[in-house]
């Protein structure tokens, strides 16, 4: 054990990653004051970035492994991480959605998940601008460590962990005003398996697998009606072999369509194309009543695109 008025940095990090055996039980309140750049406000601008928009608010939270409960300071679920299940009040909802295995990020999750040892890695906040010193929180030993900022973030960040058990109790940036700490927090609390159990009504995620299929069959409609849906591109597969046998003259390989392709179509005009787009081969040419451009990672051979183009300006892909 580090002496009581020394730590290192390494020491730290290995601290908060994989504390200092079991990791205990924990309940208490969490305060968060959030600060983001965002253009669209005027009331609050910090010196040096600008417009911001501030949100703070404070909510409990019941943790005992990787079962975590957060529910609004009148007792109302906000959250509920059980064993196989996440109940998430999304905006408020007076019902739950259930989900399955997503993953979900917290405002919160800094002080209750561990970090590993590899997000300490890089220069994103992982260099202390000088010594880990001692401190207390919350009545309770702790270590304070400032960290440098990364070349493209303006403010340092200071941590406060708990140092018997690595828990981080507080993280804050002094220089937007922002903060995520405990205000009360206990450990080794007997929480109940049914926090982590939600047995009400709860709503089914929204597919939004659906919407998109749903939206790409409407584009893919609308070129249908133009004659372009099924356009096709007589390209050569390339084949990539893996193994082999030259007795039996068995096989297995790879194939691959290399070409990835990008088309726009205007009213024929004099005016200077603006595509927008940064392709390798770039084609352009006019019928009667469009112009075209096509762009392609690999280069078209002249019968591909010749075959192409004799489809694109078929009568049946006219308005």
């Amino acid at each position: 054990m580090p002496d009581a008025q020394s730590m290192s940095w390494p020491a730290l990090v290995v601290l908060m990653a994989l504390g200092n055996g079991s990791d205990p039980s924990l309940s208490g309140v969490v305060h968060v004051r959030d600060v983001q750049p965002d253009d669209t406000q005027t009331d609050v601008v910090l010196p040096g970035v600008g417009p911001v928009r501030i949100e703070e608010g404070r909510h409990r939270v019941a943790k005992r492994g990787n079962l975590v409960r957060r529910e609004h300071l009148d007792g109302r679920p906000m959250a509920i991480f059980g064993h196989d299940t996440k109940w998430i009040w999304l905006d408020g909802a007076e019902l739950p959605t259930a989900f399955s295995s997503a993953a979900w990020g917290w405002d919160d999750q800094l002080l209750v998940q561990r970090r590993p040892l590899s997000r300490w890695e890089g220069d994103d906040f992982t260099h202390p601008t000088g010594a880990v010193s001692p401190t207390t929180m919350l009545g309770r030993a702790a270590w304070s460590v400032e960290l440098a900022p990364p070349a493209h973030k303006p403010f340092p960040l200071t941590l406060v962990v708990d140092a018997e058990t690595g828990i981080v109790l507080q993280e804050r940036n002094d220089g937007f005003g922002s903060v995520t700490e405990w205000v009360e927090i206990s450990f080794g609390s007997e929480l109940s398996e049914d926090l982590f159990v939600w047995t009400g009504e709860s709503l089914e995620p929204h597919d939004w697998g659906v919407d998109r299929e749903r939206e790409m069959a409407s584009r893919r409609d609308w070129l249908a009606k133009r004659g372009i849906g099924d356009l096709l591109w007589p390209v050569e597969a390339a084949m990539d072999l893996h193994e082999w046998d030259d007795a039996s003259g068995e096989f297995e390989a790879g194939v691959h369509f290399h070409l990835t392709v990008a088309m726009v179509r205007r009213r024929r005009s004099d005016a200077d194309w603006d595509t927008r787009n940064n392709w390798p081969h770039e084609y352009r040419w006019s019928d009667d009543e469009w112009d075209w451009y096509v762009g392609a990672n690999v280069e078209l051979r002249a019968d591909e695109l010749r075959a192409s183009r004799a489809q694109l300006r078929s009568p049946s892909n006219g308005d």
